[in-house]
């Protein structure tokens, strides 16, 4: 590489929203709500990791993944009648179990997300370990959550739609 070619550094994905997502929005805007707590916690790992605080990136990044998990864990268990564990191996709560113990439901729709692993570790390295994350593992971090709570809030908007559709017949 000569010294005047730029190394291209990967950037963070945008999302962009669709006019009926926007508008919803704003209903909910007009109504005082406030956004769901995955949402804002993902806006503030955006918002950390433009800043450069790589730490909070990851740590926002995986509780607003985290957060998304157990409310999917809730609705498998509900919709399949099967409960997650309480007590012994794969019962502690967090990304890996929650993760695992949904792709092991043969009746639920889940795919584990393709950097979940690389997001699980950069939490634990920088909470437990109390080690510095790099740029390239805030930037994978904070677009896995933003994938993951993307999916999320778009599966929660068809069911919206469909029970507005009904609400509207």
């Amino acid at each position: 590489m000569y010294a005047t070619e730029s190394i291209r550094q990967p950037a963070m994905r945008s999302r962009t929203s669709s006019r009926a997502q926007f508008s919803m929005i704003l209903d909910k805007v007009a109504d005082f709500e406030q956004p769901p707590v995955e949402h804002s916690l993902w806006r503030d790992s955006r918002a950390a990791f433009s800043r450069g605080n790589y730490r909070k990136t990851i740590v926002d990044a995986a509780t607003a993944t985290e957060i998304v998990l157990a409310q999917l864990v809730k609705e498998a268990e509900s919709s399949t009648k099967t409960k997650f564990p309480k007590y012994g191996r794969g019962s502690a709560r967090g990304i890996a179990n929650y993760s695992t113990w949904l792709d092991k439901l043969d009746d639920f729709s889940y795919t584990p997300h393709l950097n979940l692993g690389i997001l699980r570790k950069a939490r634990n390295d920088t909470v437990h370990s109390g080690r510095q994350p790099t740029h390239d593992e805030a930037l994978t971090a904070c677009n896995a959550a933003g994938d993951i709570v993307t999916l999320a809030r778009d599966s929660v908007e068809d069911a919206l739609a469909v029970e507005w559709k009904a609400d509207a017949d």
